[in-house]
């Protein structure tokens, strides 16, 4: 671990939260987005989160009550899971949690995903997949080791390790997929599909073949996922900036091209989303006391 882990409490109507943060090594930080994320919650009963679409792999080291991720296109409600992996979506997804929640989160780029997991993420798309099927009997030891100790520090470095570990013998990106992911992070998917295939010099067809079968997304949807993701953090870490001005800044040409997006990805307007949004929950559908 390369500095101190930060522990961040909440008490709320909605329950108690505790939250810890992690900054992964520099070895692995090409790899992982944000930070290893620690977290417990106790809630009085049933709390069902909207998770929108974001440009990378979620891991959940879980060691307390399952979760349960629904896809609304699905039709069925999904299965309540221990410790899982998140492919990438195209698209919102509800996530309930009850009693008392605790895991480790790690988000992985799509790079890192093809290396630290070991599998073309088309395997994994629009799916939350259990652990145990991606990283075999790994995920679980790991699981299980993080719930014999309370410190978050070393939560973080037992996945540290292990993460480390897969990276030596993981293999390497097609550096076509490579060098197309980062021209679309670089611009926050401002970046036309065929300008990139044509720096690369390969046919736009090929591009998105490959990008597809390695990523999970065509490089064309992907792109449309980091404007959106982009814009929400925007929009998060704004004060008092216009929508309008984000949204162009953003690459959306107008309010009507954003809220197509955050119907299409969020199931609902920018404002409707941004008025359920928990500062610390996130986006609360629905909270429910037990019985």
């Amino acid at each position: 671990m390369s500095s101190a882990v930060r522990v961040h409490r909440l008490s709320s109507p909605l329950g108690d939260w505790e939250l810890a943060l992690g900054e992964p090594s520099a070895v692995l930080r090409p790899y992982i987005q944000g930070m290893y994320t620690g977290s417990t919650e106790r809630l009085p009963g049933t709390l069902t989160r909207l998770e929108v679409p974001h440009p990378g792999v979620v891991c959940i080291f879980n060691f307390g009550t399952p979760y349960r991720v629904t896809d609304p296109r699905d039709g069925r409600s999904g299965e309540w899971l221990g410790s899982f992996v998140a492919g990438l979506y195209d698209s919102y997804v509800h996530v309930d949690a009850r009693g008392t929640s605790q895991c480790v989160q790690c988000n992985l780029t799509p790079l890192g995903a093809l290396r630290l997991l070991g599998l073309p993420l088309e395997h994994v798309t629009n799916q939350s997949v259990p652990m145990h099927d991606v990283l075999g009997a790994m995920g679980g030891d790991i699981a299980e080791r993080m719930a014999a100790t309370d410190s978050w520090e070393r939560r973080f470095a037992l996945l540290e390790e292990a993460w480390r570990a897969r990276l030596s013998r993981a293999p390497g990106v097609p550096p076509l997929v490579q060098e197309a992911w980062h021209a679309l992070a670089r611009t926050h998917g401002n970046v036309e599909v065929a300008r990139i295939a044509h720096a690369i010099g390969c046919s736009r067809k090929r591009l998105t073949t490959q990008f597809r079968t390695h990523v999970g997304l065509p490089p064309k949807a992907l792109a449309r996922i980091l404007r959106f993701h982009r814009v929400i953090e925007c929009l998060v870490a704004s004060e008092g900036r216009r929508l309008s001005e984000i949204a162009h800044a953003c690459g959306y040409y107008d309010h009507a091209h954003l809220d197509r997006d955050f119907r299409d990805l969020a199931g609902l307007s920018p404002s409707t989303y941004f008025a359920m949004r928990h500062p610390t929950f996130g986006a609360v559908v629905t909270a429910s006391d037990a019985h």
